[in-house]
């Protein structure tokens, strides 16, 4: 397999990731992809690309993906990657059937719609010589007819014949006996005797310490990753608080307890200022120790990883732990403390634009909430 993503920037915050073919850029696939502005999208479509060009490479032993040419060319990948596991027996690549399809319904129809988006795209170019097309152009392709009498198909170009095989465009499950994957499910929030395992299987006091404040301040894991050390504050009553921000536009100040306020500048003296020696060239408060990015942000797989392999360590189901839990923990238990809907948004935040907390970009005003929260008595 040859194909592969790359990221340039080599650089989790600011990412810019490029399919290549044995390191070298393959020029439309990235001009496709450049139409999106979001990088995770960016990230998600080339990883589809990059599977159904190794697809061919491997099946075919076609290297180039613009020599395509069999009109099937999406339903003879879709079907061997919804029903078919890939193995290798004697050095060759063969295909065996299986009792379950390997991807569930939504990741297949996510495929297919991504797939079909790249080959109107070349079709387009190929018909009209157009130099950029707005992804809108091809999802108006993709939900009206009109749209796609547009295109017409071109004795030269079988692309456009690719891009209108929609056999499997419903994804129907047309094996006898094979069910579709379950997509996986998660249970809303942590027992508490989970809670302790998953705490005294996280080793490094970082990891804890994103976990506990997940749990206690119930931040995405997104937005704890994403705090600076110098959100982390004392404020005028002297309470400790921290400042969580999904987007510049709407930040908000939450209370942290006494005993997580000790956990975190544990973290900063030890663990933290082994990296950094505490310098101001390294903003982010949880930093990774590892790797080309030492000293940067922790990314989420990594702790993902972590918490799942803390859960693994107490004899816990993996799959039946994610990030994402802890949060939902504290709702549920804000939920049963009979707490107003504006406080609960008021620590949690919300993606609403609601007047609760429009205007909560303010340390000092986190002492009403907190009080309540915690039974703190301000004299």
């Amino acid at each position: 397999m040859h194909y592969d993503l790359i990221d340039l920037n080599k650089d989790k915050n600011n990412p810019a990731y490029m399919i290549c073919y044995k390191g070298v850029p393959v020029y439309l696939a990235n001009r496709y992809l450049n139409k999106y502005m979001n990088p995770k999208t960016i990230e998600d479509y080339a990883r589809i690309l990059i599977r159904f060009f190794n697809y061919f490479e491997d099946k075919y032993n076609l290297h180039d993906y613009r020599k395509i040419n069999r009109p099937t060319a999406l339903d003879d990948y879709m079907r061997d990657r919804i029903y078919k596991k890939q193995i290798k027996r004697n050095g060759k690549i063969i295909y065996l059937t299986t009792d379950e399809t390997n991807i569930t319904q939504q990741t297949a129809k996510k495929e297919m719609t991504v797939l079909q988006g790249f080959f109107i795209y070349l079709d387009a170019l190929y018909q009209f010589n157009i130099d950029s097309i707005d992804p809108e152009f091809i999802k108006r392709v993709l939900d009206t007819s009109d749209a796609k009498n547009k295109l017409k198909k071109h004795k030269e170009s079988y692309y456009g014949d690719i891009w209108r095989i929609r056999k499997l465009s419903k994804l129907p499950c047309i094996i006898q006996g094979i069910k579709w994957k379950e997509k996986s499910k998660y249970r809303r929030s942590f027992t508490q005797e989970e809670i302790t395992i998953l705490e005294s299987n996280l080793f490094s006091i970082r990891n804890k310490c994103i976990f506990l404040c997940s749990l206690e301040v119930g931040a995405r894991i997104s937005e704890i990753l994403t705090v600076k050390k110098k959100d982390f504050i004392q404020n005028k009553q002297e309470h400790w608080v921290l400042r969580i921000s999904k987007s510049k536009s709407n930040p908000r100040w939450v209370f942290i307890p006494e005993y997580l306020r000790k956990f975190i500048q544990m973290y900063i003296n030890t663990e933290r200022k082994q990296i950094t020696n505490n310098s101001s060239k390294y903003p982010y408060l949880f930093v990774s120790t590892k790797g080309n990015t030492k000293g940067d942000k922790i990314s989420y797989y990594t702790y993902r990883n972590a918490l799942k392999k803390s859960a693994e360590n107490g004899y816990l189901d993996p799959k039946d732990i994610c990030t994402h839990m802890a949060r939902a923990t504290k709702s549920t238990r804000m939920k049963k403390d009979h707490r107003s809907n504006e406080e609960i948004l008021k620590q949690l935040g919300n993606k609403t634009e609601l007047k609760a907390y429009i205007d909560f970009d303010n340390p000092d005003m986190v002492i009403p909430v907190g009080t309540s929260l915690y039974n703190i008595d301000i004299k």
